[in-house]
């Protein structure tokens, strides 16, 4: 079993004495100190000496955030500090989609927080529109070589369904229910994805995640879209992966190469799952 990353506080320099007040004004009234933000899972670092003198970094301000999207956690997600890389490379392992057009290469990041909460990003652009990639989402076939039961759509549009990553022989199952499609201030589209123990309450077998996962779908200017697979604080409860081992599976579901994780199990699983077949097919299907 692999330990579980802790992440460091920021540094807080040191506050110097303010200069005594002038003669005959009031001193200023002192001000309540500012609240301790809200916690952000770090990359691990380790300590680096260094002769050159110190640069101020100059913090990006928080990326916009639609009303009711503050569970998205899209402050996290632009920090480029707060989850560590976990694989970039030129393609999908899905052997159905290593010849894939993608305009840039598959990204991936992770980070396990002090609750063993699961943030994990799958990053991938490829030459299709945002409309063609959600067509294919939206199909009981998105995820390629697992296994999907229970679809069900809904009057409100959106689809409950149990999806099985691995197949059903793997044993591991989540429950989730895919909502539509929502447009956002920036013209990019979200579909929020409900992971629950339950489910919709038509199952036997629970799930095990629970939380919120989502896909970011934007268009780019020279025609390709860029589309981004979230976990935004999932939590697990596999009784054979921890939460780190959970979400390095998870990552290595997506982009389809499961046998490369650390357990012995992993060498019984199959390749090929993930989204890969799923954005060619939308590559395919564009003009």
């Amino acid at each position: 079993m692999s330990t579980i990353k802790t992440f460091a506080r920021p540094f807080s320099a040191p506050v110097g004495r303010p200069p005594p007040p002038k003669a005959g004004k009031p001193a200023p009234a002192a001000t309540a100190p500012a609240p301790r933000p809200a916690w952000q899972p770090q990359a691990a670092t380790s300590a680096v000496r260094s002769t050159k003198p110190a640069v101020a970094v100059r913090t990006p301000p928080p990326s916009p955030v639609a009303p009711g999207n503050a569970d998205l956690r899209l402050e996290l997600f632009d920090n480029d500090k707060a989850l560590k890389p976990f694989f970039t490379g030129k393609s999908y392992g899905d052997p159905k989609a290593t010849n894939a057009p993608f305009a840039d290469r598959v990204s991936q990041r992770m980070a396990v927080g002090p609750n063993q909460e699961i943030f994990t990003e799958t990053k991938a652009v490829v030459r299709a529109t945002p409309e063609k990639v959600l067509a294919q989402l939206r199909d009981p076939h998105f995820w390629n070589n697992g296994s999907v039961d229970h679809w069900m759509a809904k009057p409100d549009g959106s689809f409950t369904y149990a999806l099985w990553p691995a197949g059903k022989l793997a044993g591991v199952k989540v429950n989730e229910t895919m909502h539509p499609p929502q447009r956002q201030p920036d013209g990019s589209y979200v579909v929020r994805i409900d992971l629950s123990r339950k489910g919709d309450g038509s199952q036997l077998m629970p799930g095990q995640a629970e939380g919120l996962a989502y896909m970011v779908i934007k268009a780019r200017g020279d025609g390709t879209t860029e589309v981004c697979g979230r976990f935004a604080g999932v939590r697990e409860s596999n009784p054979i992966f921890n939460a780190e081992q959970f979400a390095k599976n998870h990552l290595l579901g997506e982009r389809g190469e499961l046998k490369a994780g650390e357990s012995f199990i992993n060498h019984l699983l199959p390749n090929g799952t993930g989204f890969g077949a799923m954005l060619q097919r939308a590559e395919q299907t564009s003009p």
